[in-house]
């Protein structure tokens, strides 16, 4: 039964690389590669996207819906060129008005399907920032091993 069932992992790996490299070499002997791959992911490349404007009135709809397109940009261009495909989901963790703006927590996470160096890949991870937004700036911060924090003092002035 452990020879069934190693010969049936061992299939189902096979399969799941299947398609990135053709075996055949170019001119200069390098193995050429195939854009096919999970999902069709290998197809296609992960376009940078731009990002939005602040908002020109600071309300907490239009100030969330902007700090979780901002994210959703940034972590689309960390993969920008990539070959494949990258999903990204966004929650809003806690938003507080100061007296000076906003600070909004978002949390969430990806995924991303694609090709690289002749083998197949998915990767998935985590989505933890802390941006604080007002009339004249805007400040994120990475919260993944800590809490939430004041952007203006742990983070980087995006905007």
């Amino acid at each position: 039964m452990k020879r069934r069932a190693l010969l049936g992992l061992s299939g189902a790996v096979l399969s799941g690389l299947a398609g990135c490299s053709t075996g055949a070499t170019d001119s200069s002997g390098a193995p050429k590669r195939v854009a096919t791959g999970p999902a069709g992911g290998c197809q296609s490349k992960i376009t940078a996207q731009q990002y939005p404007d602040p908002p020109s009135t600071l309300t907490e709809e239009r100030v969330v819906e902007f700090v979780k397109r901002y994210e959703r940009a940034q972590i689309i261009n960390q993969s920008a060129g990539d070959h494949g495909s990258l999903s990204v989901r966004i929650t809003v963790e806690s938003v507080s008005q100061t007296d000076d703006g906003w600070l909004i927590q978002l949390g969430g996470g990806m995924s991303q399907e694609g090709c690289g160096d002749g083998n197949s890949y998915v990767s998935d991870g985590i989505v933890a920032a802390h941006y604080f937004v007002n009339e004249t700036a805007v400040y994120r911060a990475d919260t993944f091993a800590e809490t939430a924090g004041d952007p203006r003092q742990n983070g980087t002035k995006v905007a």
